[in-house]
């Protein structure tokens, strides 16, 4: 009975083998890690545009202990194949002679170790030796070759916290650009989409958010290095890469004003212009970001004409203006067709063409004016004629002559003299005429279709 219960009720064939079933976890963890991956593969473009600021001038680190300048702290350690670990300058922190020797043979021990790739057995001694002799002056040392065997075995989360470690806990040891490199090399692998190994083989799923925290560490730990603004603005590309615009605003702003005179200040202006372009939605919307583009690509020009991103800030800031120009002229569109108010659509083509004078745009906005011209001239002589009908309605209810208006005052009547005789004569005419009082009060007139 068992056996019938089991043939119609188990899940699979393989039910009974529990390494079937590993096989096929296995297989689904591979599939979706492929296809992540694969989802997450950065065009080669993108590549080029963040390795630009990796691979710079500047030192990245790789350096070995020997080589290092001396720093002149006691203390000082060296090391060298012949003889292995020595002091330079003074004693190991107060060690006791034995616990100094035992320090000094783990240590060449590990290094040892080391040097014959037997990574686990150097790790095991390397931490007995921080572990054991935190004061002494091998404890840095031990964990800066942890932090490399930890880069070799790729673990770089657990490489930079002991490279931090040392630069926060020994501020005496050795060549402090030397631990900057290393975290800069870490940070970089992990913002350029590092994944690390499952089960030695099996890639893993990218963490860019990391490599830009490990960024905003090493520029705590040194504001005044030259990877300080390196580090920002690669925390600038993680964060765009990311769709995160708030903060890779924010991380430009900081590089820009705190270090002006950096080699990548050029570059961060012109990725903050583009940067706040990115952040427009169009004509019809908000054009604070616009304004904020256009500000930004202006002082990229005046501050850096010859920089080599010279042309595409000067295609950014037309294209930002254009967009600018389309928005005044919508509004003018807006009060020129929908409200009828020629004042303010004048004033709104006019801004349009101010801002973008070349544009497609401004042409049109200078049809419009001319369309805005002509139906004022239109809207003038109807005014002139509904005047003229109010006065000669109005003259006829008192009984008085209708003044005669002249359209256009001949050159004679503003600009010469009056012939003699012809100030005596108007007076007399004048006079003659009947004074009639006005005895009611003329109203204000309204205006002639809410304009004049």
């Amino acid at each position: 009975m068992d056996n019938d219960w089991q043939r119609t009720h188990r899940v699979c064939p393989s039910s009974r083998n529990p390494g079937f079933l590993v096989l096929v976890l296995l297989a689904l963890v591979f599939g979706v890690t492929l296809v992540r991956g694969q989802q997450e593969e950065l065009p080669e473009k993108k590549k080029e545009e963040f390795k630009s600021y990796s691979n710079t001038n500047i030192n990245l680190g790789g350096v070995q202990p020997e080589l290092r300048s001396p720093d002149g702290e006691a203390g000082s350690i060296r090391w060298s194949p012949e003889s292995g670990y020595y002091t330079v300058g003074g004693t190991l922190g107060g060690l006791q002679p034995q616990y100094a020797q035992e320090a000094l043979d783990l240590m060449n021990r590990a290094r040892a170790a080391e040097e014959r790739g037997a990574q686990r057995a150097a790790l095991g001694d390397y931490k007995r030796v921080f572990k054991d002799y935190p004061a002494s002056q091998y404890a840095p040392e031990a964990r800066y070759r942890t932090g490399l065997l930890y880069m070799k075995r790729g673990r770089y989360d657990r490489a930079f916290e002991e490279f931090d470690i040392i630069l926060r806990g020994y501020p005496t040891y050795g060549n402090f650009n030397l631990l900057l490199g290393q975290q800069y090399e870490i940070a970089s692998a992990y913002v350029n989409g590092y994944r690390r190994k499952i089960l030695g083989f099996i890639p893993g799923w990218t963490n860019r958010s990391k490599g830009t925290q490990y960024f905003e560490r090493l520029v705590f730990n040194a504001p005044f290095s030259d990877y300080a603004p390196l580090s920002l603005m690669n925390v600038a590309v993680g964060q765009l890469k990311e769709k995160n615009y708030t903060y890779a605003i924010d991380a430009l702003d900081r590089l820009i004003n705190a270090y002006p005179n950096s080699v990548v200040t050029s570059d961060a202006y012109l990725k903050l212009a583009q940067t706040q372009a990115e952040l427009v939605d169009g004509p019809l919307y908000d054009q604070g970001a616009t304004r904020e583009a256009i500000s930004y690509f202006e002082d990229f020009l005046i501050l850096f004409p010859t920089s080599s991103g010279l042309a595409e800030a000067e295609e950014g800031l037309a294209a930002m203006n254009e967009t600018m120009a389309q928005s005044k002229f919508k509004m003018a569109d807006f009060y020129y067709k929908k409200r009828r108010n020629y004042t303010a659509a004048k004033v709104f083509f006019n801004e349009a063409i101010t801002v973008a004078p070349n544009s497609q745009t401004a042409q049109t906005a200078r049809t419009r004016l001319e369309e805005i011209d002509g139906k004022i001239e239109v809207l003038r002589e109807k005014q002139a004629k509904w005047l003229q009908k109010q006065i000669e309605g109005d003259a006829k209810r008192r009984g008085v002559p209708v003044p005669v208006f002249i359209d256009e005052p001949t050159s004679a009547t503003i600009d010469s003299e009056p012939p003699p005789g012809s100030e005596t004569e108007a007076e007399s005419e004048s006079a003659n005429q009947p004074q009639v009082e006005e005895t009611e009060e003329v109203k204000p007139k309204k205006r002639f279709l809410g304009i004049f």
